[in-house]
C-alpha cells in the first residue's frame, strides 16, 4: 500500500545509486527551467557555433544521457554478477 520505491530487500548500494542518479537528473532538468535557465539565455557567446542558450540545452541533454549510459551499465553489470 502506498508509493513503495524500492522493493523490500534491495540492495543499499543499489539503493543508493539510483537515487543519486534521480538527484543528479533532477538537478539536469532545473538547469533548462526557470530560475537557473534565464542565466544562461544569452545570445554571446557562441560556443561551437551555438549560441549560448541553446548550448546550454544542449549541454543539459547531453549530461543527462551520460547519466543514464552510467545507471544502465553498472545495473547491467550488478544483475550479471548475480
Amino acid at each position: 500500500t502506498g508509493l513503495v520505491l524500492f522493493p523490500p530487500g534491495t540492495d543499499p548500494k543499489k539503493k543508493r545509486r539510483r537515487l543519486l542518479f534521480a538527484a543528479f537528473y533532477l538537478l539536469v532538468v532545473a538547469s533548462v527551467l526557470w530560475p537557473i535557465y534565464p542565466l544562461f539565455s544569452g545570445i554571446r557567446p557562441m560556443i561551437l557555433g551555438l549560441p549560448l542558450s541553446l548550448a546550454w540545452v544542449v549541454l543539459a541533454l547531453v549530461a543527462g544521457f551520460v547519466a543514464l549510459l552510467a545507471l544502465y551499465a553498472t545495473e547491467e553489470d550488478s544483475e550479471e554478477k548475480s
